[in-house]
């Protein structure tokens, strides 16, 4: 019942790690970190309900399946709502951050297109944006939360269409249209970050040079785009971009603590 997308682990794990480790302790950032954990946990018997990983798996697993989804959602639920009760009120309203791309990632789940660029983006963004509530709850300035979140989700979109240039350019002899859409689609969420980090930098020049630890994966995932590697890399691909994320979190600890 564990999640197989193991991408999204990373994804989850590290921008909720640092916004914890450069926030204070605030009894609704852990509400609101076992909340998003619980909410993670709760996809693949979802998934598994809907019949998404085969009929055999939801004949053999239906019970199982439901067990973790209503321990998981319940918890999620519960953890979500304790979190947003104990934020002070001010800060109220940064939770719809996370929640507003989580709701559109249910109904794509819902809907058989999680695997669609957009649920993939929308993922992301869901997934990174989970640090501006756990920072902005215990912050005077949610800013920080927001170059957390801002800089986690840019590089995670640009890695993912990165990652989806190699495939679509490769399974099934290649779709020349699709790699040129998904190319400008890439274009597009560069010149995006780059706006995102001049604007940091005009609020506070220290958090901005923190941000900048962003354009190695941004520079490393835009080369999968103008040169594509073969499929077979795929997994050397992924481990340079969980390395890139972990420095980009590491830099942004050590500069924003």
């Amino acid at each position: 019942m564990l999640p197989r997308e193991h991408g999204a682990y990373g994804q989850l794990l590290l921008p909720l790690a640092t916004a914890l480790a450069i926030s204070d302790i605030h009894i609704s950032a852990g509400l609101t970190s076992i909340a998003a954990l619980a909410a993670f946990l709760a996809h693949e018997p979802l998934v598994v309900l809907l019949g998404r990983r085969g009929a055999r798996a939801r004949r053999e697993q239906h019970r199982r399946a439901i067990t973790w989804l209503v321990v998981s959602g319940g918890i999620a639920i519960a953890g979500g709502l304790g979190a947003v009760a104990s934020a002070p009120a001010p800060a109220r309203w940064l939770f719809a951050w996370p929640l507003v791309p989580a709701a559109l990632v249910a109904a794509l789940v819902l809907t058989g297109r999680e695997k669609s660029t957009l649920g993939e983006i929308a993922s992301a963004i869901s997934f990174a944006a989970i640090a501006i509530p756990i920072y902005g709850v215990s912050a005077a300035s949610p800013l920080r939360g927001f170059v957390v979140g801002f800089t986690f989700a840019g590089l995670f979109i640009i890695s993912t269409l990165g990652v989806r240039i190699v495939i679509l350019g490769s399974r099934g002899g290649g779709d020349p249209h699709a790699v040129r859409v998904t190319r400008l689609q890439l274009a597009i969420a560069v010149v995006l970050v780059a706006i995102g980090l001049s604007l940091i930098w005009g609020f506070d020049a220290r958090t901005g040079i923190a941000a900048l630890a962003i354009l190695p994966g941004v520079a490393f995932a835009s080369g999968l785009a103008i040169r594509p590697p073969a499929a077979r890399r795929l997994r050397a691909v992924g481990w340079t971009m969980v390395s890139a994320t972990a420095l980009l979190a590491v830099t942004l600890v050590a500069a924003l603590r």
